[in-house]
């Protein structure tokens, strides 16, 4: 895969590649569809693939009080779309100046004259331009005197839900990860560099490695059992999301013990896995209680990691 900026002089860098484009974040089934779509007709004319998409998200830029959080960070939506198979990933920097440009504009200007598709595929609600005022119809419309095919794909669908960022955001919010696997096609992830914590795992023999958040959004508070990247060793765990309200209510923390690992992580970047859901935080009595709950937490994600996929 080659990552290209979208603002530099893309002519005569493709000859009649097949793209898609769109925000992606989550890069969950439907866009998965869409990429690998674009991936198996490209391979079949012998053409380039190509994906365009925008940094920032548009919404942080256009009106930032209504920008949701982003299911995945920027680098991993790179990550996770050229997983797919796609060679080009371009990404335009997204900016006042560029949401300003009508969707004629940007049609002819960019999508025309700097790469010249032969075949455009996109999902059946993608809008752009200014105001959003670009849809299917008008792509479609505009590619016929320009010399592109655009294929609008129906949104996927699981049990007659519609897949969407917003449905799987809205699962995390709630702390609902196994529901947001389901329509990610994996299982959600965090980043984040290890931090010195307060070493009370340690104490009650459950160490735990504390996390500065650097990517994907974080689920609800709670108990989850998780999946723990490190390099490129996967290891089981039980994270913690929470206030430490045992201890007094402290700033949102997030932890995770791994099991069998005693290797020193501080400075490391680490990535958790949500399998699922175990538990609320909850406020103990005292140490032993808490300790005992820390015990069946551990129990627990086992059983789930043991048979889960």
């Amino acid at each position: 895969m080659e990552l290209i900026s979208a603002d530099r002089d893309l002519s005569g860098l493709f000859h009649s590649p097949i793209m898609s484009l769109g925000n992606f974040d989550g890069v969950h089934l439907g866009h998965q569809l869409l990429i690998r779509r674009v991936c198996e007709d490209a391979r079949k004319e012998g053409v380039s693939s190509v994906v365009y998409t925008f940094d920032p998200h548009p919404l942080s830029v256009l009106t930032p009080q209504r920008c949701p959080p982003l299911i995945t960070s920027h680098g991993q939506k790179i990550e996770l779309i050229s997983a797919l198979g796609v060679q080009f990933i371009l990404v335009a920097r997204f900016t006042p100046s560029y949401a300003a440009q009508s969707a004629r504009e940007f049609v002819e200007k960019i999508i025309h004259r700097q790469i010249g598709p032969k075949k455009i595929i996109i999902g059946e609600n993608f809008s752009f331009g200014r105001n959003r005022q670009g849809d299917p119809g008008l792509l479609a419309e505009l590619g016929g005197t320009m010399g592109f095919e655009v294929e609008a794909v129906p949104r996927v669908r699981l049990e007659d839900t519609v897949v969407s960022s917003t449905l799987i955001r809205d699962f995390l919010i709630r702390g609902e990860v196994r529901a947001a696997s389901r329509y990610l096609g994996r299982h959600h992830k965090i980043e984040g560099m290890v931090i010195t914590g307060h070493n009370r795992g340690r104490a009650m023999g459950y160490p735990t490695a504390n996390i500065s958040l650097t990517g994907g959004i974080c689920p609800a508070e709670g108990v989850y059992a998780v999946r723990v990247k490190i390099g490129k060793d996967l290891w089981p765990g039980v994270s913690s999301i929470g206030r430490n309200l045992t201890f007094g209510e402290e700033p949102l923390s997030i932890e995770v013990h791994i099991f069998g690992l005693e290797e020193n992580l501080y400075g490391k970047e680490i990535k958790i896995l949500f399998v699922e859901r175990l538990r609320d935080q909850c406020r103990f009595a005292g140490m032993a209680e808490l300790i005992a709950q820390i015990s069946q937490d551990v129990a627990r994600s086992k059983e789930i990691l043991a048979r889960a996929r």
